[in-house]
C-alpha cells in the first residue's frame, strides 16, 4: 500500500510540474526618442532579471518584475535607455510552488534631448 501511495504521489508531481518561457514583448527603446533627440550606442547587450515565487497560491517577490528587470539591465549597460528590447517570462511550476523569472535584453545607449551628443 505505501509503495502505491508513493508512486501515485511521484505520478501526480510529474503530472503537475513544467516549465513554459513566453516572449512578452518587443519595443524599439524603453523611453520614447523623437527625431529632435539623438542617441549613442555604449555597448553590447545587458540583460536584466526579476524573481517571483508563488508558494500554495500566495505571491511572493519584487513588484511591477518588467520596471525592476528593465531597470537593472539599464543600470547594468551603463546608459540611460535601452533600445531593440525583448522581454520574456518564464514560469517553472514544483507542484504548490511557482517560480517566475522576467528577463529583459536590450542595447544599452546614452539619449541627449533636444539633439547632439
Amino acid at each position: 500500500m505505501k509503495r502505491l501511495i508513493l508512486g501515485f504521489t511521484c505520478l501526480t508531481m510529474l503530472a503537475t510540474t513544467g516549465c513554459m518561457t513566453q516572449s512578452a514583448g518587443l519595443a524599439p527603446s524603453t523611453t520614447p526618442i523623437t527625431g529632435k533627440d539623438a542617441y549613442t550606442i555604449i555597448g553590447e547587450e545587458a540583460n536584466g532579471r526579476a524573481y517571483g515565487v508563488i508558494v500554495f497560491g500566495i505571491g511572493m517577490g519584487e513588484s511591477r518584475p518588467s520596471r525592476k528587470a528593465t531597470d537593472r539591465a539599464i543600470l547594468k549597460g551603463g546608459g540611460n535607455g535601452l533600445i531593440e528590447v525583448t522581454e520574456s517570462n518564464t514560469l517553472i511550476n514544483l507542484l504548490y510552488v511557482h517560480l517566475l523569472i522576467t528577463r529583459v535584453t536590450g542595447t544599452p545607449v546614452t539619449i541627449e534631448r533636444g539633439g547632439g551628443v
